[in-house]
């Protein structure tokens, strides 16, 4: 029996992506959006200036112009005020899809906040690096550990297109490259 890709009402799928509707969840209720594509085609030229996946991550947002729901509590602003804790901003240098400098910003936006720069590829830290991830522990645990981690540098410990490329063959790349990224990345805290 064929199946479709439609979306389909329950939950019980086996590992059923709920992306399709997670997404335009946050991304058109927590900002404003216009109603005319157009705009999205123009905003997604203007992003390709300063961002890697400008047009893309633009475009993604599009259903936004006909979202039929809002979020009239959000939070609008200002973000340049104090915090009653320490916000940890996490920057990766080789992030395609967000820019180092944006975390750079925002830390700078944010008086109470604290910079950890990650020297890893791919997008998002957790997972990527043990110590980004036992910082990022630590300060959750307790927060007041942000104004150590400030300034702090995760250095690479792994390229991931070194052990792509050592993986003998593709249908052993992912299990091949699972295994040699387990270690690292099951790094625990020292106590």
């Amino acid at each position: 029996m064929a199946r479709t890709n439609g979306l389909i009402s329950k939950r019980g799928f086996p590992r059923y992506p709920n992306f399709v509707e997670s997404f335009p969840a946050v991304a058109c209720e927590d900002s404003n959006n216009p109603t005319d594509y157009a705009v999205w085609s123009q905003q997604g030229a203007l992003a390709d200036q300063s961002s890697y996946f400008g047009r893309l991550w633009t475009w993604a947002s599009s259903p936004c112009a006909q979202w039929p729901f809002t979020d009239n509590d959000r939070f609008t602003g200002t973000f340049n005020h104090d915090t009653s804790n320490p916000v940890l901003v996490i920057g990766n240098l080789y992030d395609p899809a967000t820019r180092y400098e944006g975390a750079v910003g925002v830390a700078d936006m944010l008086p109470n906040s604290a910079l950890l720069t990650v020297d890893v590829p791919g997008h998002t830290s957790l997972g990527s690096s043990v110590c980004a991830g036992v910082l990022t522990g630590s300060y959750l645990l307790d927060p007041s550990v942000a104004a150590s981690i400030d300034g702090q540098v995760c250095p690479k410990e792994f390229n991931p297109f070194e052990l792509a490329v050592e993986a003998s063959t593709t249908s052993g790349l992912q299990r091949e490259v699972r295994h040699q990224l387990l270690p690292i990345l099951a790094g625990t805290p020292q106590t």
